[in-house]
């Protein structure tokens, strides 16, 4: 995984919780993680839908 901060060197708002919970689930393959799309937000989620999730900014 590659994460990278924002000009100025600031994190993107949840991208260290979204790092520490990918490193504490063992690092999995891009291949567990998951995304459910409603015309109100954008959720990707690790596992299963009720497993450790982000909304996405639009």
């Amino acid at each position: 995984m590659t994460a990278r901060r924002r000009p100025g060197g600031q994190w993107c708002p949840g991208r260290r919780r979204a790092i520490t919970v990918w490193q504490q689930a063992g690092a999995p393959d891009q291949t567990a993680f998951g995304m459910t799309v409603t015309e109100e937000e954008q959720i990707v989620w690790l596992g299963s839908p009720d497993g450790p999730h982000w909304r996405l900014l639009a």
